[in-house]
């Protein structure tokens, strides 16, 4: 039962990741200021390094045999 709520989090934490990825996307056609935009790509980096991580902690609490495979962020 443990399992399975920490399972429903990371899930959440991983869309909500993916959701802010795909935001920061999005932003980078509206900014003309080339600092702002190294700023958003930094930031985009670290978040793609957080999924990365969430995604491998959701494939931990899985069962022996059983794997997720993720779409690319």
């Amino acid at each position: 039962m443990i399992a399975l709520l920490r399972r429903a989090a990371l899930r959440f934490h991983i869309r909500a990741l993916e959701i802010q990825i795909d935001g920061m996307g999005e932003c980078l056609d509206c900014v003309a200021d080339p600092i702002l935009l190294g700023r958003i790509e930094l930031a985009r980096s670290r978040a793609r390094r957080e999924l990365a991580a969430a995604r491998g902690r959701y494939n931990a609490l899985l069962p022996f045999g059983q794997r997720k495979t993720w779409r690319l962020a």
